[in-house]
């Protein structure tokens, strides 16, 4: 049996953060595998860096900011539940029929255990992220330790990962261990796979997710002595077919997307380095509950969480459709007159120059270029403008 390390989720608590006090009297928020898959897809949003980093999620800002509500959210969560259900009920029997079919999953007596929050309460009177994370650790260890009456399934484990000066306790749908003795990350996603083919952006973004967790489940078993490679890079997407909820699944290979988790995460700004972005003394104000509060509630913090945001270096582009906060940053945009608001390429058209007021004064030969950045632009512009003169004429 390999030797193990100190539990890390036994560990002292990390330092405070520098951020701590621009979250103000707000808790910070959970770290989930969206969330640092959407933080880190768009690194040079410093905004939304900053406010993912002290632990306010952009979900819990964007109403203040006047932003819509997801309204197919809550569709969307009870279609999740229902499918999840369908795939787990009578012991998990038509997820291993998947797993037997996709990964040759090869077992006579099939061994699953619960670790949801629910589970846990039920059987130790409590439930909290480091206990779970720690009954998780002890069946990976029997799982992978070889150990005859191990569980072959767990679901709802529970793993950690360190970001930055937080550590986020992530939950995986369900963990399984293959014929070849590895573990597999099973990811269960309700949208639709389609005449054999499912949407590629949402394909995509559940295969994201589950390579924060395939990096979540290396840093555990390495920490109990285990080599790496017993983490499978095969994880299996479990979705409903067509408009039903007959599960089918597809086997998405994850080393490329963990690669570069691994090295997005290394490259992420120290909580110090975003902290000397902020004014001094900036701090948010007390902030309601993101889906209870009224609009008086939410109209009467607005200018002050405004202020803060917008307080932020702006990285308006293509991108940041999917963002909670797409509404504020694009009427923010068209507000200044930034460039940015026609697409981003034409904002990396313009370089440096992120006015539209500049580029025209630019294009109509209005304003002297400052170097050689601005003489390049200009000239593009002004032939631009001549055409565009020609055929109009």
């Amino acid at each position: 049996m390999p030797t193990r390390s100190r539990n890390r989720t036994g560990a002292s608590a990390p330092p405070p953060s520098p951020l701590d006090a621009f979250r103000g009297p707000n808790p910070p928020g959970a770290l989930t595998a969206r969330g640092i898959t959407a933080t880190l897809e768009m690194p040079g949003c410093l905004r939304r860096a900053v406010f993912d980093a002290a632990g306010i999620g952009l979900d819990t800002i964007a109403p203040v900011l006047g932003c819509p509500r997801g309204e197919q959210a809550q569709h969307a969560f009870s279609r999740g539940n229902t499918f999840e259900e369908r795939v787990m009920a009578n012991g998990c029997a038509e997820l291993l029929a998947l797993l037997r079919a996709h990964l040759g999953l090869d077992i006579s007596q099939v061994r699953v255990v619960d670790l949801s929050a629910q589970q846990v309460r039920a059987d130790h009177g409590r439930a909290n992220n480091s206990l779970r994370a720690t009954l998780t650790r002890q069946h990976l260890i029997r799982m992978l330790s070889g150990d005859p009456s191990a569980a072959v399934l767990l679901r709802h484990a529970m793993t950690t990962l360190q970001v930055g000066s937080r550590m986020a306790y992530l939950e995986q749908d369900a963990l399984a261990v293959v014929t070849d003795g590895t573990i597999s990350i099973i990811e269960v996603k309700s949208f639709p796979k389609l005449d054999g083919r499912a949407d590629p952006g949402k394909a995509d973004a559940a295969a994201r997710q589950s390579a924060v967790y395939v990096l979540s489940l290396i840093d555990t078993v390495v920490d109990d002595g285990f080599d790496p490679d017993v983490v499978s890079m095969r994880g299996l997407l479990v979705l409903p077919e067509n408009f039903g909820l007959n599960p089918v699944a597809n086997v998405i290979d994850l080393t490329t997307r963990v690669n570069r988790l691994r090295q997005q995460l290394a490259d992420r700004p120290s909580d110090v380095q975003l902290a000397a972005l902020l004014p001094p003394g900036l701090a948010l104000p007390r902030l309601p509950h993101p889906t209870k509060a009224t609009d008086a509630e939410l109209k009467a913090i607005r200018p002050a969480v405004a202020t803060a945001f917008s307080a932020l270096p702006a990285h308006f582009s293509d991108g940041c459709l999917a963002c909670p906060a797409f509404r504020f940053c694009r009427e923010e945009t068209v507000r200044t007159g930034a460039v940015a608001q026609l697409g981003s390429t034409v904002s990396t058209a313009c370089g440096n120059v992120t006015s539209i007021g500049t580029a025209l004064a630019l294009a109509h030969g209005d304003r002297a270029p400052d170097d050689e950045a601005e003489e390049a632009l200009a000239e593009h512009l002004q032939r631009a403008v001549a055409v565009r003169s020609r055929a109009v004429s």
